[in-house]
């Protein structure tokens, strides 16, 4: 849904780089609406949730601000943030 959109899109994988991008987002990533990025080496084909942690840090690491709908207290992402010197904003 977030493709239609008019803004350009980076997705950060919690698992290493597709060998070829899934056919229907192809003419996103074409079309540079569609980034497809990864910290992970390519032979990582699972997700699980030490590799999510380590993704959503990645993100938190190169981005200057971080915004979220929701933060659960005592989830990963409270962890991810605190101590974390960036530009906050939750939503709800």
């Amino acid at each position: 849904m977030l493709v239609r959109g008019n803004s350009p899109l980076i997705w950060v994988l919690a698992h290493g780089v597709f060998d070829r991008p899934p056919a229907k987002l192809r003419e996103y990533i074409e079309t540079g609406t569609l980034l497809i990025v990864s910290p992970f080496n390519k032979s990582i084909k699972r997700m699980h949730r030490g590799l999510a942690f380590e993704r959503n840090q990645f993100i938190a690491d190169n981005a200057d601000t971080l915004v979220f709908a929701h933060i659960r207290t005592g989830g990963m992402l409270e962890k991810l943030v605190i101590g974390e010197n960036k530009a906050l904003r939750i939503l709800i």
